[in-house]
């Protein structure tokens, strides 16, 4: 049977503060989680680190997650589940990632106790109206901002479907077609050096590449297609063009355009 070490304080699991959590009315609320270790070696080196007599190392089972998962199933909990996070920022790659409703009071134990027996790395708990999967890799995307200043981490593709961008860069040739001569779609910035990596330089009129604004901010009024028909009248028909997100922000985005020569004009 697999096993983990656990720190133990007095008899009881010892618990560390792991991060402070703004609460919607103004207070901090502590989130706290146990100290629980892969390997003997790892726990030895905190107890040695905090010089308290008090501290014990335990050796204990580890709780496989499927019975975890099993019990949430047969109580009637629907599960999105994911075999690792492409998401950047969250988890390790091979995170298990559950989504769920988890404000159902049957799962607010189970919640509980998963967040006590792994480390967030291993697996993680999210809402499952927040994620969802790419359509190549599987792995979890997030779908739903997390800040002003979030962009998607995907692509849509044919048939609606999701492609996060680490496929996407994989593959960058044969998904441009889409967005291609489109100023009613953009890339993400994240894909921006992909794009200049096969060619495309971003088009300016100036000495630099121009970086538009459009938002809720007088003179942030820059229109896409006002910009396309630019390109068309400064270089004609022998160059194709990309729009590509430059960042954003909670009234306005920015975004530039971006050329290459068509091959058949090489």
């Amino acid at each position: 049977m697999e096993t983990r070490f656990e720190i133990y304080k007095n008899g009881e699991l010892f618990k560390r503060p792991a991060y402070h959590q703004l609460q919607i009315d103004g207070t901090t609320k502590t989130k706290y989680f146990p100290w629980r270790f892969k390997t003997k070696e790892e726990a030895e080196k905190i107890l040695n680190s905090c010089a308290d007599p008090s501290l014990k190392i335990v050796e204990v089972p580890k709780v496989n997650i499927r019975d975890c998962i099993d019990w949430l199933e047969s109580h009637g909990v629907y599960l999105s589940i994911y075999n690792g996070v492409a998401e950047p920022g969250y988890y390790a790659d091979d995170t298990l990632l559950i989504c769920s409703n988890w404000n159902a009071e049957i799962t607010k134990k189970m919640v509980k106790f998963i967040e006590e027996n792994w480390d967030e790395n291993e697996v993680a708990l999210g809402w499952d109206d927040e994620w969802c999967y790419c359509g190549n890799c599987y792995k979890a995307i997030r779908t739903s901002p997390d800040s002003y200043s979030w962009e998607p981490y995907y692509i849509w593709i044919a048939d609606c479907e999701l492609l996060c961008l680490d496929c996407a860069r994989e593959d960058i040739e044969d998904i441009l077609e889409e967005y291609l001569n489109n100023s009613d779609k953009a890339f993400p910035s994240d894909l921006i050096p992909e794009i200049e990596k096969i060619g495309f330089t971003c088009f300016s009129e100036e000495d630099y590449c121009e970086i538009h604004e459009t938002g809720w901010h007088r003179g942030q009024d820059a229109d896409p297609k006002k910009i396309e028909k630019r390109i068309i009248e400064v270089l004609g028909n022998s160059y194709e063009y990309i729009f590509c997100i430059q960042g954003q922000s909670q009234f306005y985005i920015t975004w530039s355009a971006f050329v290459r020569r068509k091959k058949e004009d090489e």
